[in-house]
């Protein structure tokens, strides 16, 4: 977990227990810890990364560790944000999460 939003829709502690869980993002399906994103959009667009965050995330872009400017992903039940190849950042209830690809 990097950071959190002002409001957020789940507690530090649960937050927190999501550490280390896998996230798998395929063409026709995104998931976070069992919970689905059927039909994801991936609507890719590129923004200010100081003022995406504020506006957007009621966060600092400070400790992300985000390139300015940031390649933003809608996926329509979330956003996923490029951090650099095989890294992205992950929005999931008011929370940020690194990721890391993986081969299985």
């Amino acid at each position: 977990m990097i950071d959190a939003a002002d409001i957020a829709s789940m507690s530090d502690r649960q937050a927190r227990a999501l550490i280390g869980k896998t996230v798998a993002v395929t063409k026709d399906k995104f998931v976070f810890n069992g919970a689905a994103c059927a039909s994801p959009t991936y609507e890719r667009s590129v923004n200010d990364l100081a003022r995406s965050f504020r506006e957007q995330g009621h966060v600092s872009s400070a400790n992300m560790g985000l390139p300015d400017p940031v390649t933003a992903i809608d996926i329509c039940c979330t956003h996923l944000f490029l951090k650099e190849p095989g890294r992205i950042l992950v929005y999931w209830n008011g929370f940020y999460f690194d990721a890391v690809r993986t081969r299985k």
